[in-house]
């Protein structure tokens, strides 16, 4: 009777650690539904150039795109900027650009229609886990696209790349202000 129950044991330590993994690859099967960013919204990716979104934003149903008028280019650069009103679920979306190139797409979803969570769950059930949550946003990201979900119903597609680039410009510009400020406080 001991030896039926030690064989019993052994079968259990071998088969029970396999149990949740997919034979195929040894990935557990939760994993294997996950699915890669999306690199934009529907047909308009992130790096298309100013032309290639304007000629996708006048063929998708979602968004109420008017031409030039919802074109316009910040102040402080050449970058280009499009702002428009969404259909259905989207109440606004823009489109922000950076050396002519589309960087950062936002949606903001009419609250009412379109809650947080009936987002975040289908993020999380499409892309699992994000890499950020807090009680304001959740974030999936990967080495080309960060994708976060605001409250309370924003969604923005950012190129992590560009992202990256202008936050080193952005420390380069506070340490150049830093040593400036030191330097005019020396002369007191």
């Amino acid at each position: 009777m001991d030896r039926v129950y030690l064989v019993f044991g052994i079968f259990l330590l071998i088969c029970l650690p396999l149990s949740g993994q997919n034979s195929e690859n040894g990935q557990d099967v939760e994993e294997a539904r996950v699915e890669p960013l999306p690199g934009g919204f529907n047909r308009i990716m992130l790096g298309m150039d100013l032309q290639q979104v304007r000629s996708e934003l006048d063929d998708d149903g979602n968004f109420l795109y008017r031409g030039e008028p919802d074109v316009s280019f910040l102040p402080s650069s050449r970058d280009a900027l499009i702002e428009c009103e969404g259909l259905h679920y989207i109440n606004r979306a823009s489109f922000q650009f950076f050396e002519d190139r589309l960087f950062t797409i936002t949606l903001i979803f009419d609250h009412t229609a379109m809650g947080y969570y009936s987002m975040y769950s289908t993020l999380q059930e499409k892309y699992g886990e994000p890499v950020d949550l807090s009680p304001d946003r959740a974030i999936w990201e990967n080495e080309e696209v960060r994708l976060s979900l605001e409250r309370p119903v924003r969604l923005k597609y950012m190129d992590v790349k560009v992202l990256e680039k202008l936050l080193i410009e952005s420390e380069r510009t506070k340490s150049l202000e830093r040593v400036d400020r030191e330097r005019f406080l020396e002369q007191f």
